[in-house]
């Protein structure tokens, strides 16, 4: 029989796959435990291997000393067995009122980040109310100043700010200066005409 190369291939693959699968199966396969058996009515507490015989009817057990015990048949052991355990129960929900003692180290440290968040708020709006300040004071100084130099030399400064910026200057300014300062900026080409206040 002549095969393709791919059959071939492929043959190969499927039986590496199955001497892996094998391989995995043989090693991670789970120790065998004994079964447990639950004490009922004249049985003894330790389990015994149980060894069938063909010539009577009753199962006999290999005890310890060699020695044999009658077992009932097979029918009347399975029917003596008993039922299997119930499900385990889920988890129950715990109630609000009792908080777990997890539950409540969470909540502590949530009330704690409440905190921390509170203070860096506070802080943050510090801040940006020193910067507000800051900003203001500045623009107040280049305005003094600006009213100081002559006409081309303010404009020659205001023309590198941004509109914002230069409007807030001339708002500051004497009105007459700034009136003479804006029409200067407008005349050198000003991209975006400066709203006047």
């Amino acid at each position: 029989m002549k095969t393709a190369p791919a059959t071939f291939v492929i043959l190969v693959m499927f039986g590496s796959f199955v001497v892996i699968l094998a391989a995995v199966v043989v090693v991670f396969r789970p120790d065998p435990q004994p079964a447990r058996v639950k004490p009922g009515p004249g049985r003894t507490k330790s389990a015994q291997p149980v060894i069938a015989r063909a010539d009577s009817g009753g199962l006999k057990t290999a005890a310890q000393g060699g020695q044999e015990k009658e077992n009932p048949p097979v029918d009347r052991v399975r029917a003596e067995s008993p039922p299997p355990s119930p499900a385990p129960q889920p988890p129950r929900a715990v109630p609000m009122t009792g908080l777990s003692v997890s539950g409540k180290r969470l909540q502590k440290e949530l009330r704690q980040e409440q905190k921390e968040m509170a203070l860096l708020k506070s802080e943050m709006e510090r801040r940006l109310a020193e910067q507000l300040a800051i900003r203001k004071r500045k623009l107040s100084q280049l305005a003094d100043r600006c009213e100081q130099l002559e006409t081309g030399e303010a404009a020659q400064v205001l023309l590198k700010l941004d509109d914002e910026t230069v409007s807030e200057v001339l708002r500051r300014m004497d009105p007459k200066a700034s009136l003479k300062v804006l029409a200067l900026l407008r005349d050198l080409g000003r991209a975006a005409p400066v709203p006047f206040p």
